[in-house]
């Protein structure tokens, strides 16, 4: 057992953890053994019947974290939706299997570790995409912003390992959008590198309510929750 903690820890210190479905994951066994290291994400698996370019719809956004700050997943949409394709027939569904929280309060320093999984899935329930991840975020001023980050950072890693077919889509549902930026694509989200400000988790959060993924009532009480910190 000694040996095995210390193999841990060399692995971990040289950054060589190996990423695996976690207990309680998600992910059919049969694909979490067909994934190889990803580019931007701990280790993917495409299927070679995905056509990238038809991109993917958001699906069911869950969590099995626990603790104080498991509810900030509710945040994970917010980035999800940039790179969503309306009218795709693919779901994009996302686990948080752990979130741990550091909190320095000598040094005043947070941090949040993150792992994440999901898959996306055709119209008949078919598995086109699956990803293992982690991430970690420190020194945001609170918990709650490293943990957007962690997820904002995972959002854009998604965006990124599924490449240039999907870009391109995104690029055509974005041309002639009010506020795009001159590329038509997104960019890596402010939060990645620093903190959003409250005008806009403001601006996500009602984009949220408007795609119908927050009732009214929810809405209301996020809104308040974002305008208590000012």
């Amino acid at each position: 057992m000694r040996k095995w903690i210390l193999g841990s820890l060399v692995l971990f210190a040289a950054g060589l953890w190996p990423m695996q479905a976690q207990e309680g994951s998600t992910l059919a066994p049969e694909v979490v053994k067909a994934m190889t290291k990803g580019q931007h994400l701990g280790m993917v698996w495409l299927n070679p019947k995905y056509d990238v370019a038809t991109g993917f719809t958001l699906g069911k956004v869950s969590t099995q974290a626990e603790g104080h700050y498991a509810n900030s997943v509710d945040y994970f949409p917010v980035p999800l939706l940039r790179y969503t394709l309306p009218g795709s027939t693919n779901l994009l569904n996302v686990t948080v299997i752990s979130l741990s929280i550091s909190e320095g309060f000598s040094s005043g320093k947070t941090g949040a570790e993150m792992t994440a999984e999901g898959e996306i899935v055709d119209k008949d329930g078919q598995v086109m995409f699956a990803f293992t991840t982690r991430e970690v975020a420190h020194d945001g001023e609170t918990p709650l912003q490293c943990c957007e980050t962690d997820m904002d950072r995972i959002a854009w890693s998604i965006f990124r390992e599924l490449g240039k077919p999907l870009h391109d889509a995104v690029l055509a549902r974005n041309q002639g959008n009010t506020g795009a930026n001159p590329s038509g694509l997104p960019t890596r989200p402010k939060s990645a590198d620093q903190t959003l400000t409250v005008g806009e988790r403001l601006i996500q959060l009602d984009n949220l309510r408007k795609s119908g993924l927050l009732t009214q009532e929810e809405y209301d009480a996020k809104r308040a929750e974002i305008l208590k910190g000012l």
